[in-house]
């Protein structure tokens, strides 16, 4: 994105200009691609796009896109279903039993057929089994999982309840399902549990006969024994905490015939005793907790056995369990109010749902107070289109107060709000949930209201300061903000005659003199984590942070050899905490500004803009034919071309390169690694090194990237059999303080963390 913060406050108001043009001239139609960024698909499946057609007088038609096609991210669903009698009333039958069991297997299949979709179905009783192993999703057709279910329960050794157990299995189940999927797991109980795992075994308190046979106590220890009410989830932490809840559980010897009747009278005169019933539903609560966060939880819970009297304390302690497991969920449902069949198909829309409703699309128009100020602002008497597959709604925007508004037959409600503390902005929230498989696309006008009228001169002007979809419905943090790619178009005013083209290629420096040396030795970590706490691989990288990362990699004799303060570019200001790093790469002749006498350093950098500066580091010539597609006629050809003839580059399996598209983070730091001469490999590092919650996948092609710009250390050189050479990681160093160095080298440091990409301020 061009910007990457909306502060209240930040963007100048500009005063409309009273003369208008003759004549906005736009670029040739055959241009349009150039200026129209590729999608950005985000690791969750969603992927964005923007374009913008070519002016028209002084207007241009914006579409936004947000889709998640089903082949970008698999789905798993882990059933896990408990085998108690709330489920299961009648398991000698083919009766209601088999109905839940179908439900559930009928329901999922149907819907997720066909649509990149894993399920695995584990039940439980004392222990637990796989009734489905986790598959691509079966035809429903092909299920009969009810049979081998309640014969499975049936089994004497299945008698009783362990959710622990149940858990665990089915995480072991869903962790076969593909690396990148997108994980469910559904626990269907009554919150019932009096039995847990000792290692890998069942475990239950015990009581012997009188004549010193061990009988497991079950739930009747505590049915059986009066209890009014049992230990809360809270007491029972805090007796695991003493040691009063051991996994072994309890072993009570008895001596008379009515044993279990003195067991029972044992675990009540002893404070430090607890009943099976509190030490199972206590290991299941902490199983429960420790589901990893990157796993979606769904509860559905059942009423416990019907009170007679004698199970109300159970029922209590049971009610807990739900109302904690509720809370830990990101849906739970109730058997209470729907049937099995019902949620069942309620979960299998709920885990497709990529981009719920509620969910806002925020838009802040292009503008931009430099020398060349211009100003985008949205067209409120022009129809607003919003298309849901292939469901067509239109609405007019009609003033309500300080802000315009519509509401779409969808629900979806749209919100500009011309002049704003935040700035000019417009937000989309949307009615429907969107679903894996469709598409959504918002298409309305803007106007360029202030425009540079310099005659014959062509200009560049970006239709957004940033645009981005929020997913979190809280409202309360940035965590689930996507950017949408920055549309930008170009134009020349006009008074008559004369007319358009010109471009925005960036100008082409003197390639000779001496070649600034890089730090090719210490492999410091040289990029951190956003305030977020994510590294964000395949979020874009600007040109700024471009020449800040270069920067940091001189040398100490080189930057002080090239040292500079100063620079040509109209936005770049003393001040700027990039300031010191653009000048002295641009005097190394390593970046250069464009046409228009700007830097962009906010702007992202393009995959061509990128191959240019890092070839400039090498001595290298080439003469040959392109060695991609569609570069023929660039700008950066001839860099382009030097750039993989050096092996610091490479194109895509249909041969392109895609000049224009903006580099990703990752695609960054590969080739800032290959300009270092560094070759991470992912089975040579740390295991106590920097890692980032989305860069946990070790088999995603960045992995060892992310992990070698992030993190400072010692290593080795190896050459593999086939000559590769890598790097083994022998030690971590620390982070170095990048901030601290910089504000040695430059007084205009300003910023707490330079170079980083700060999170974008969400509009409520």
């Amino acid at each position: 994105m061009r910007k990457h913060r909306v502060l209240a406050g930040i963007l100048t108001v500009i005063m409309l200009l009273g003369t208008m043009p003759t004549a906005l001239a736009a670029e040739k139609d055959e241009d349009v691609a150039s200026r129209n960024p590729d999608p950005i698909v985000y690791s969750n499946g969603v992927i964005l796009g923007k374009t913008a057609t070519s002016l028209s007088g002084t207007q241009t038609t914006v579409n936004l896109t947000v889709s998640a096609p089903t082949d970008q991210k698999p789905v798993a669903v882990e059933f896990v279903l408990d085998g108690t009698q709330s489920l299961f009333p009648d398991k000698n039958s083919t009766g209601a039993d088999k109905a839940n069991i179908d439900a559930v297997a009928t329901a999922v299949c149907n819907a997720l057929q066909g649509k990149n979709a894993y399920v695995g179905i584990t039940v439980f009783g004392r222990s637990a089994w796989t009734a489905l192993s986790m598959q691509a999703v079966p035809s429903a057709a092909n299920l009969d999982l009810s049979t081998s279910v309640i014969r499975e329960l049936l089994d004497p050794n299945q008698v009783g309840t362990n959710v622990e157990a149940g858990l665990k299995k089915g995480l072991e189940d869903l962790a076969k399902a593909p690396s990148n999927a997108a994980k469910y797991l559904v626990l269907v109980t009554d919150g019932g549990s009096y039995w847990w795992m000792n290692g890998n075994t069942p475990a239950n308190n015990q009581y012997t006969t009188a004549d010193g046979v061990p009988v497991y106590m079950q739930n009747n220890e505590a049915a059986e024994g009066g209890y009014t009410e049992l230990a809360s989830l809270s007491e029972l932490s805090a007796a695991a905490a003493a040691g009063n809840l051991p996994r072994s559980g309890r072993t009570i010897s008895t001596s008379s015939a009515e044993a279990l009747s003195e067991a029972v009278k044992a675990v009540k005169a002893d404070s430090t005793l607890y009943t099976s019933f509190e030490t199972g539903v206590y290991y299941a609560y902490e199983e429960l907790k420790a589901i990893p966060e990157d796993i979606q939880l769904i509860t559905v819970s059942a009423p416990y056995y019907a009170n007679d009297g004698k199970l109300t304390a159970l029922n209590q302690l049971a009610g807990e369990f739900i109302s904690e497991a509720n809370q830990l969920s990101d849906k739970s449902y109730s058997l209470s109010a729907q049937s099995m069949e019902t949620i069942a198909k309620a979960i299998a829309g709920a885990v497709q749902t990529v981009v719920p409703a509620g969910s806002t699309i925020v838009d802040f128009m292009g503008k931009d107070t430099t020398p060349e100020a211009y100003d985008f602002d949205l067209v409120t008497t022009a129809s607003v289109t919003l298309t849901v597959n292939s469901d067509v709604m239109t609405a007019t925007l009609k003033k309500t107060g300080d802000y315009y508004s519509a509401t779409f037959t969808d629900g979806s409600v749209m919100k500009y709000y011309p002049d704003s503390s935040k700035g000019e902005y417009f937000s989309l929230k949307l009615g429907k949930d969107l679903l894996r498989g469709q598409k959504l696309n918002i298409s309305y006008t803007e106007k360029l209201s202030v425009y540079d009228k310099t005659e014959s001169v062509t200009h560049s002007v970006h239709t957004n300061v940033q645009a981005y979809l929020n997913t979190d419905l809280t409202g309360a943090s940035a965590a689930d903000v996507m950017l949408f790619p920055d549309p930008v178009l170009r134009y020349s005013f006009y008074t008559g005659g004369g007319g358009g083209g010109g471009g925005t290629d960036p100008i082409k420096p003197d390639d000779g003199g001496n070649k600034p040396s890089l730090n090719t030795t210490d492999h410091y970590a040289y990029i951190i984590g956003r305030k977020d706490g994510l590294v964000h691989p395949e979020a874009q990288v600007t040109r700024a942070e471009v020449a800040t990362i270069f920067f940091r990699m001189l040398t100490d004799e080189s930057r002080n050899e090239l040292w500079s303060q100063s620079n040509p570019y109209s936005d770049i200001t003393p001040d700027m905490w990039c300031n010191a790093a653009v000048s002295t790469m641009t005097r190394a002749g390593v970046i250069q500004g464009f046409k228009d006498g700007t830097f962009r350093p906010n702007a992202p950098i393009t995959r061509a803009e990128f191959a240019t500066i890092a070839v400039r580091f090498f001595e290298v010539a080439y003469s040959g034919n392109d060695k991609f597609s569609d570069i023929e006629g660039h700008w950066a050809a001839d860099y382009i071309n030097k750039a993989a003839e050096a092996a610091i580059i490479a194109g895509f399996q249909d041969g392109t390169f895609r000049p224009n598209t903006n580099i990703t983070r990752a695609q960054a730091m590969t080739i800032f690694n290959r300009v270092l001469g560094r070759a991470p490999e992912k089975d040579h590092l740390l295991s106590n090194m920097i890692t980032w919650p989305d860069n946990m996948d070790t088999n995603a092609w960045y992995y060892a990237t992310m992990q070698e710009a992030t993190n400072s250390h010692e290593y080795e050189k190896r050459t593999a059999a086939d000559g590769t050479i890598y790097e083994v990681w022998t030690k971590l160093l620390p982070v170095r303080d990048w901030a601290a160095f910089e504000k040695e080298w430059s007084d205009a440091n300003s910023a707490a963390n330079p170079g980083e990409v700060v999170s974008v301020v969400v509009v409520n």
